[in-house]
């Protein structure tokens, strides 16, 4: 049976849970809006 994938293959290093994908995501997501929007004034609510 042939298997098609592509290039992308290559890059795949480690295979991990979602749970622990979507963590990543959001740590990462919260350190780049906290160091961008840093100089912004805080809302007043």
């Amino acid at each position: 049976m042939a298997m098609y994938a592509g290039q992308g293959v290559g890059l795949i290093t480690e295979i991990v849970p979602a749970r622990e994908v979507v963590e990543r995501l959001v740590a990462e997501a919260q350190r780049v809006i906290g160091t961008k929007l840093s100089g912004f004034p805080k809302s007043s609510e």
